[in-house]
């Protein structure tokens, strides 16, 4: 007979890397709970805009040369300057843009953030493309200027180019543009664009968060702390990063400062706390937040046992095309979790984790499929 996979205890936080090494033949799969326990600070840049970036297009330009002589640099391209005069104007744009800086300094994520744009540039009947053309004849300040090189990075309403993008987010960083600073920080951490210089990259974070007090940088700086990026590590400072930035809404410190708390990272654990930030980052939309929070009401950490809660926040993230809540979902309908036993919904579920990618949800179709046989 086969076993049912099993809720994890409050202890057992499996961490995804450690997950894959569980060999196909455990008798006794587990629920996983929790996704992921902390954002993995190499990952400051948004996931999906890294994988827009192609192999050919990461050509790296001398950091020297660029620090040196990018305002000297001609950047602007004949030939796209296609807009409607009639529709785009400077206060369009400043909204446009000040919307983008907001979101980022919520912690949206790339999808979140295009699709709030979307609506903002639907409403007023442009295009990305219009946008983009009446941005390189209007560099008129750094909002300007930044937003131009931020859509040659993403390749949002033009053709991806790192190089500019780099020019572009240089010539607003020196008019103390924090966003510009924070995305120069990302560039030289991974070596996009520039040569790799972690160092050089946490400089700028720490100057965007201190002297910008951009809130996506002060998120940042902790990730910089907490693995000793381009800094020593020190999760003392990793922790006050997180806070502040946390404490100014953005989801992703909220997440992480409630695995500080959870897990005892930085000191005592306090689930109160923990429980509090994981529902503030879920209130914000933030997918791994959102399953941890379902985590929270299974186990009772931070607040009373509620499993109808819990599969309720599991769905919520499942629908949100998390693969780890999709394997969730499945188990609480296989077992009974918050819910009543539903073998047909739980294949569901499961094959979509597994379509997704989700190993255990491989591993668990494979022995269901195998039992039915």
């Amino acid at each position: 007979m086969t076993s049912s996979p099993n809720p994890i205890n409050s202890q057992e936080i499996i961490d995804s890397q450690e997950e894959k090494n569980i060999p196909p033949s455990v008798k006794d799969l587990k629920l996983i709970i929790s996704p992921p326990n902390l954002i993995n600070p190499q990952e400051i840049i948004d996931s999906q805009e890294e994988k827009n970036i192609a192999p050919s297009e990461e050509k790296k330009l001398p950091s020297d040369l660029i620090q040196n002589f990018y305002q000297n640099i001609d950047i602007i391209d004949i030939g796209l300057a296609e807009y409607n005069k009639s529709k785009v104007n400077p206060n369009m744009v400043e909204e446009l843009v000040t919307l983008f800086i907001k979101k980022t300094n919520e912690g949206k994520s790339r999808d979140q953030r295009r699709s709030i744009l979307d609506n903002y540039l639907s409403s007023h009947n442009v295009t990305f493309k219009e946008i983009y053309g009446w941005l390189i004849n209007n560099r008129i300040n750094s909002n300007f200027i930044f937003f131009a090189g931020y859509l040659n990075f993403s390749g949002i309403g033009t053709t991806l180019d790192i190089n500019k993008a780099s020019n572009y987010f240089h010539q607003a960083s020196s008019q103390n543009h924090s966003t510009a600073q924070y995305y120069l920080g990302i560039f030289y951490e991974k070596g996009i664009g520039v040569e790799k210089n972690e160092q050089m990259g946490f400089d700028y974070y720490d100057k965007s968060a201190k002297k910008g007090q951009s809130i996506v940088s002060k998120y940042a700086l902790g990730t910089c702390y907490e693995k000793g990026i381009g800094i020593e590590e020190n999760k003392q400072m990793a922790f006050h990063w997180y806070q502040e930035a946390a404490n100014n809404g953005h989801a992703i410190a909220q997440h992480n400062l409630g695995n500080f708390y959870r897990l005892g990272i930085h000191d005592q654990r306090d689930y109160d706390m923990a429980f509090r930030y994981y529902n503030l980052s879920a209130q914000n939309e933030y997918i791994p937040a959102i399953s941890l929070l379902g985590y929270c009401y299974l186990e009772g950490i931070g607040t009373i046992v509620n499993k109808k809660m819990a599969l309720e926040l599991y769905l919520k993230a499942a629908n949100m095309k998390d693969q780890i809540a999709q394997y969730n979902v499945a188990v609480c309908f296989e077992v009974g979790i918050g819910t009543t036993k539903d073998f047909e919904k739980a294949m569901e579920w499961y094959k979509k984790s597994a379509n997704n990618g989700y190993d255990n949800a491989i591993n668990r179709l494979k022995t269901l499929n195998n039992k039915n046989q």
